[in-house]
């Protein structure tokens, strides 16, 4: 009898689920921090959607912090 050859496993895959793990990448966060300054609810919402990413949650946190502050700071102004 002969075996069927093993079947590989898809490294694409594997190696895209890692990416979705790690942090962000200095120029792909210096490109969020102004988003979160130019558009604030938007980087909140990647800072909140990121937050149960362990290896992210400082950076998302920094996000959260400029969203919300930008936006604190336009009420403020505008009053």
């Amino acid at each position: 009898m002969t075996e069927l050859p093993a079947s590989e496993p898809d490294d694409t895959t594997a190696e895209e689920a890692d990416l979705s793990q790690e942090p962000f990448a200095r120029n792909v966060f210096l490109v969020l921090l102004v988003v979160a300054i130019v558009l604030p609810p938007v980087g909140m919402l990647i800072g909140a959607f990121n937050m149960d990413k362990p290896s992210r949650r400082k950076q998302s946190q920094v996000l959260l912090g400029i969203g919300l502050l930008i936006v604190v700071l336009y009420v403020l102004a505008s009053a």
